[in-house]
């Protein structure tokens, strides 16, 4: 459902959940924003973040940072996750938004799921009008960034409360 949604509050909400999950990893929350709110599904802005904190914790050691920053932009606010991992390898950044991609596919991997996560978050981000990717990292670590316009394109998301029945696909 489209609603007026604080980003620092997602966030900070996020954050919360996750506290108990974290084994020993410190969450560094950085606000940069006057006001962080958006015209937005907040359901799918929370499901996000929460699964790139869930990542951040899942693919970085024990007791290392993960640092979110939440900050204005001149059409929306940008979200950006940022892990103390071991980072991925540049011909595989985009792939990591493929369906069951995963970047380590080893019999012995030290972590499961099932590869759909970020591919689920990217089209999450898709219905919503966002834009979910990930920066480029000369360091270990990776970043993955999420811009929310301030306003839907088209000042709606189609199959919204406006638009029964459609899709929840971003108007262009």
């Amino acid at each position: 459902m489209v609603s007026d949604v604080s980003l620092p509050d997602v966030v900070a909400a996020a954050v919360q959940e996750l506290q108990s999950l974290a084994h020993g990893h410190a969450f560094d929350v950085r606000i940069a924003t006057e006001d962080g709110t958006v015209r937005t599904d907040e359901d799918k802005v929370h499901q996000i973040v929460s699964n790139l904190l869930e990542n951040g914790v899942k693919y970085s050691p024990p007791d290392t940072r993960i640092t979110v920053r939440v900050e204005d932009g001149i059409q929306g606010v940008l979200i950006a996750v940022e892990d103390e991992g071991p980072g991925i390898a540049p011909e595989q950044r985009e792939r990591v938004f493929d369906r069951f991609y995963q970047v380590d596919q080893s019999a012995t991997r030290k972590v499961g799921g099932t590869g759909l996560g970020l591919y689920i978050c990217r089209k999450l981000a898709e219905e919503i009008g966002a834009r979910l990717w990930l920066e480029p990292s000369e360091t270990r670590g990776s970043m993955f960034c999420l811009f929310v316009p301030r306003t839907p394109r088209g000042g709606r998301i189609k199959g919204g409360p406006e638009e029964p029945g459609q899709s929840m696909t971003a108007t262009v």
